[in-house]
């Protein structure tokens, strides 16, 4: 049976960045390099998918041209290649007969046909349904999601931590947390109608501008299935999927199965003893301008020292080679307590800065930083510097050389 579906090249180009953030790029199934295109039976609705079968992405276009209902498959790679060189107000249709996948579009006014590599449509991945009932995310919730991901683990031994979990431990407040071990992100009070605490893994397509800004989420979890120890059938066995809709798309994953750690133990109880430190928006936009530019960014842990003192904070940081610190003062600062000197990664500073976090609060060269702004916290373990290890033999700081890695908390 013959298919045939039009398809605006305006469209295209909004859409295959979306299904190229799920589409592997090293590929033993060339099947999996493919978008599966179909035209539903009402001729009303296009569908265009990816899928790397850990998870796929669906995008729903309304149809706008004659067609012929059914389905094909398209190598992504060729066909994104194709529809950037093509022009907005064309349109592209793709044809599909007997053993046989070709394109016709439009080259200098004339039709052109092109034939791609033909693979079945019976080839491809089975979607997984999810029938759970919904709950509807806000804004602040998919904010919190993106920062959580930025804050998650990206080591493979540490899958436990390679996504951000959605905690509902605590029946009164639900939070969002991202951690790697060396700095820990969350964000509270939602209320996630979930059955159990879920881990979304770090995804590129999560993130994506063109799914984040497509409308109101909603999210679906299917809890996973898990059998008595003693049972030696483990194919009963299941992880849990999520299931995420916009206006257009829907984003279905398999979920990080396991325990996520307790992270609430390693978060500080602050005192009226701690000294807190309000960045005004100017003082942010100095300090992210200084950070890159500082000696020591090629050290591993990219130290910089916060000297906090009551007028203000000094950023403090040494090259590999270099006797004296480079300081950049940072002024718009209001400091409330004592004097305190820390050293921490840059990169972790800077994100919290990006994040909006821009209260600071510190008890010692020792102990963790705590980045907050409203319900949402960053804790960042700080680098043992001079500063640090002078604390501990109980003498005057004196200026601190580039630190060692703090250990993580897990």
């Amino acid at each position: 049976m013959n298919t045939e579906i039009e398809i605006p090249v305006s469209e295209l180009k909004s859409i295959l960045p979306g299904l190229g953030k799920i589409t592997p790029h090293s590929r033993s199934l060339p099947v999996l390099g493919c978008i599966h295109v179909s035209l539903d039976q009402d001729r009303q609705f296009i569908s265009l998918q990816a899928n790397d079968l850990d998870q796929m992405a669906t995008v729903r276009l309304e149809n706008k041209a004659h067609g012929l209902p059914g389905a094909l498959l398209v190598p992504l790679d060729m066909f994104a290649k194709l529809i950037k060189g093509c022009s907005p107000d064309q349109a592209i249709r793709l044809i599909s007969a007997k053993e046989e996948t070709k394109i016709r579009y439009t080259v200098a006014g004339s039709q052109v046909e092109r034939l791609l590599s033909h693979i079945p449509t019976e080839e491809w991945p089975p979607a997984k349904i999810i029938t759970e009932e919904p709950i509807t995310l806000d804004d602040a919730f998919k904010q919190a999601l993106k920062e959580a991901l930025e804050c998650a683990s990206a080591d493979s031994s540490r899958y436990i931590l390679n996504g951000a979990c959605l905690d509902i431990r605590n029946k009164e407040a639900h939070y969002v947390v991202g951690t790697d071990g060396r700095h820990l992100y969350s964000a509270n009070s939602f209320a996630f109608g979930l059955p159990e605490s879920l881990i979304v893994p770090v995804a590129k397509f999560v993130t994506w501008p063109g799914f984040v800004n497509d409308g109101p989420w909603k999210l679906r979890m299917l809890p996973g299935i898990k059998v008595d120890p003693e049972d030696k059938d483990k194919s009963k066995e299941a992880p849990p999927w999520l299931q995420i809709e916009s206006d257009r798309w829907t984003y279905i994953a398999k979920a990080i199965d396991g325990q996520f750690p307790n992270w609430k133990q390693v978060a500080p109880v602050t005192n009226s003893k701690w000294t807190i430190v309000n960045l005004a928006s100017a003082a942010v936009q100095a300090i992210l301008e200084a950070l890159p530019l500082l000696p020591g960014a090629d050290d591993t842990n990219q130290p910089v020292v916060l000297d906090v003192n009551e007028t203000g904070i000094v950023l403090k940081a040494r090259g590999r080679d270099q006797k004296d610190d480079t300081r950049v003062p940072i002024v718009d600062v209001r400091v409330t307590g004592k004097p305190v000197e820390t050293s921490v990664n840059r990169v972790y500073l800077g994100r919290a800065l990006r994040f909006g976090l821009n209260t600071i609060q510190i008890e010692d060269p020792l102990s963790p930083l705590l980045f907050t702004n409203g319900g949402r916290t960053m804790i960042v373990m700080p680098l043992r510097g001079e500063a640090a290890l002078a604390q501990e033999a109980g003498q005057p700081p004196s200026p601190p050389e580039n630190a060692s890695a703090a250990h993580p908390w897990y």
